[in-house]
């Protein structure tokens, strides 16, 4: 989905500053704890569950918090504009999705729409699926900023079922010699000193579109680096199927001698 045929975002219910009274008498503006989306009703009991969470936590930014509907169930979720121009990136970006407690991860392009506002999709609608997420569910977006990478956890609020998602079964094993070597062919041209995600030359070339593609149909280890990239007629050849990783990402993340995986 497309800025274009996504839906039109509802104007949002921010919640206000706490004004408080300094140690001189003088007044002081503090940032909220949390923003609720427009429609977004918390019961006594939910409210005190965001009270604790929040003391828990302790966010540096306040948490986002919305309720499913028809909309973000289908597949995109709206962030207000007040929300997105005060904590997220100002153009899109990739940006990681998790649950506080399980290892997957997603990978979302976070779309900046013309109005400002910003929106989930695809990766979204991927955690919407593993995490049996349901209409009517309280969702709390806690944000965090590392380096210019952007993670959110998304916590649940209510019943058993939320947030409960299966891991993925684990894949048969297979063991292949792994050799450290680099050829100036796969050095990737598109490696970020600070980052844990590596493109080869040819994965560099990936549209936003088909680099979506691959992170929605990737179940990632959080924390994990990743390296993408693009197979070409040397990697699957009958006599000589190799694959070589980068200087860099070889240096940081792989064994020095060969060994099987």
């Amino acid at each position: 989905m497309t800025p274009v045929d996504s839906p039109s975002p509802r104007s949002e219910g921010v919640t206000s500053p706490e004004v408080t009274m300094n140690s001189a008498g003088l007044r002081e503006i503090t940032e909220p704890h949390y923003v609720l989306a427009t429609g977004c009703n918390l019961t006594t009991a939910q409210k005190a569950e965001v009270d604790a969470l929040v003391k828990k936590v302790r966010p540096v930014i306040p948490f986002y918090i919305t309720a499913m509907n028809k909309t973000s169930m289908s597949g995109s979720l709206v962030i207000c504009k007040d929300y997105a121009a005060k904590y997220l990136p100002h153009e899109e970006q990739f940006i990681t999705l998790c649950h506080p407690h399980k290892s997957n991860i997603w990978v979302d392009n976070l779309k900046v729409i013309t109005d400002g506002s910003c929106m989930l999709s695809v990766g979204w609608s991927c955690f919407v699926l593993h995490n049996e997420l349901r209409e009517s569910d309280i969702c709390l977006f806690e944000v965090s900023k590392n380096d210019g990478e952007v993670t959110m956890v998304v916590h649940s609020l209510e019943g058993g079922h939320h947030l409960q998602g299966k891991e993925p079964e684990s894949q048969n094993k297979c063991s292949y010699p792994v050799k450290v070597e680099v050829t100036e062919e796969e050095e990737s041209d598109k490696e970020h000193a600070e980052s844990s995600y590596y493109y080869s030359r040819y994965a560099y070339d990936l549209t936003g579109e088909e680099q979506e593609e691959i992170f929605r149909s990737a179940l990632i280890q959080q924390g994990n680096p990743v390296y993408v990239a693009v197979l070409q007629e040397n990697h699957v050849s009958s006599r000589n199927n190799l694959l070589t990783f980068p200087r860099e990402f070889a240096a940081k993340h792989l064994a020095e001698r060969s060994h099987d995986i």
